[in-house]
Parts: structure tokens; sequence; C-alpha cells
């Protein structure tokens, strides 16, 4: 097993304040917001990268399996407000595609496809420190070689025996090559890439970032059922999303009494997996 270099992601991606490299921790956002709350006047990107993670978290709460040595894991901390998972995913589904022979999709908000199958996901997390102090974390983690590791123990991933319940993929497989994907250089590649787009982000909104990222969302122009925190069921046709990254769905006025092409703006919730796509 090779191991992450952070000598060389800090020499590679110079923009980066620091780069905290550990070998098994909890989560790198936890550290990271952790280490924000320590230093609330440090400034610029910071980076947590890990081998794996104890207690990996994904959407509202979920468990994410985080095998050592064979993926990517990493956050990035900033003692600001200014992350979007929209533009992570939109720069992640960009790079990644360069190592796949198929085309990297996005599902709202903040996962990664390839065929039906999660390569990767994305979580932002803020806190506010005081009315006008926030500090943010964004964690990606990404499956590179989850392949290689023997069946019987990806089956034992998560430490309460549940299995995964998603089908997944991961670069080695979708590359059509036996070569070897230095995980240091994917991690590299996309924080390059990344980087600017954040600043991008920063000075003109999502408005440069939209059009781009409904090409690639998984479900853009089908029919959903959408289920809001609040446990509402919506169903209606993806429209795209917004200048603040909700998605939007004309509503489908031929099922429980909703008003016919109503567009439902959807700001937190998730998509049905088992009746996304449905007719």
């Amino acid at each position: 097993m090779s191991f992450l270099n952070p000598s060389v992601i800090a020499q590679a991606v110079p923009e980066l304040s620091d780069v905290f490299y550990m070998k098994t921790v909890t989560s790198t956002n936890q550290y990271l917001m952790g280490y924000l709350k320590q230093e609330p006047s440090a400034s610029g990107y910071h980076l947590a990268i890990a081998e794996g993670q104890t207690a990996g978290r994904g959407q509202r709460g979920r468990v994410w399996h985080s095998p050592e040595g064979v993926n990517v894991y990493f956050s990035l901390g900033l003692n600001e407000c200014q992350f979007s998972p929209i533009v992570a995913g939109l720069v992640c589904a960009e790079v990644l595609e360069k190592y796949c022979q198929n085309a990297v999709q996005l599902k709202w908000p903040n996962d990664l496809f390839v065929n039906q199958r999660k390569l990767g996901g994305i979580l932002v997390e803020r806190q506010w420190a005081s009315k006008t102090a926030c500090r943010s974390v964004l964690g990606v983690g990404i499956n590179v070689a989850m392949s290689s590791l023997p069946e019987n123990s990806i089956h034992s991933l998560s430490s309460d025996n549940e299995w995964i319940d998603q089908p997944w993929t991961d670069l080695v497989s979708e590359s059509g090559s036996e070569k070897v994907i230095d995980r240091t250089q994917v991690l590299i590649d996309v924080l390059q890439a990344l980087l600017p787009a954040m600043m991008r982000y920063r000075q003109h909104g999502l408005n440069g970032f939209i059009e781009a990222w409904n090409a690639r969302h998984l479900y853009h122009g089908q029919t959903i059922r959408f289920k809001a925190d609040n446990q509402r069921l919506l169903v209606g046709k993806v429209m795209g999303i917004d200048h603040e990254g909700a998605l939007l769905m004309q509503r489908d006025g031929q099922r429980g009494g909703q008003r016919d092409g109503q567009i439902e703006r959807c700001v937190s919730g998730s998509i049905v997996p088992e009746l996304a796509g449905a007719p």
C-alpha cells in the first residue's frame, strides 16, 4: 500500500496554508472544525487528509465508509462561510472524469456517480462563532481502489455491521486499466481545480457554474420523487438548480392533488433513490 504524500501535495498546491496528515482520524471534517475553533484567526485554506476514517459522515448524518489506504478522504477548512457543495461536486466530476471511461454525473446536492453507481460524495459543514464570524469545512470522499479490498472486508466496513446501502464504484474499476492510480495525484488534481473555482464562486456566486452542473445532473429533465427534511414527499420534473443551488422541480399535478406545473424550490431533503426517474 502506498501512502498519501503531504509534502508533495503542499508543494503542488501552494495556496494551502496548512496540510495536516493523519493515518487514521474520526473524520477529517471533525478534525478541521476543531482546529478552526481553536484558531479563529487562522487565515487561508487548511487541508486535512487521512488514510482512513473511523467515523466518516455523509449528508444528513449517514455513515461514510472509509477503509484505510484505498480511497481519498480530505477536508478543506476556512474561517469564512464560502464553500459550495454545488461547485465542489462539479469540479470533482470534471477532474475525475479524466480517470474514467464514462461520464461522471452528479446527484443533487453532493454525490458523484458513474453508471448509476456512487463514486464519491461531498459534505459542507458550517459553524457560526458569532453573528458575523463563521467557519466552514468542505469534506470530500472519493473511491479510488476500494475494489482491491477482499470482499469480506467490504461487507464489514461499518462498525455496526451495516452494509453499504447503495451500489458503488471506484476509479480503478472505471478506468478500464490495470494501471495503479496514484491517490496523491488524484488529490492534487482535484485541489488544483477546486481552489480557483471556489475563488470564482466567492466573487461571482453560482452564475458561471449552473449550466455545466445541470448538464451533469443524473436526473435532469426526469420526473422524480423528492423527500423533504420535513418528510413531505414531492413529485415532479427536475428543471435544474437556481443561483443559490436549490433544486427546482415542476410539480406533477396528476399526483396527490398538487397544483399542475407549479415550480417547487427544494432547499433541503433528498431524491428518493428507488423512485427517482419513475414515469
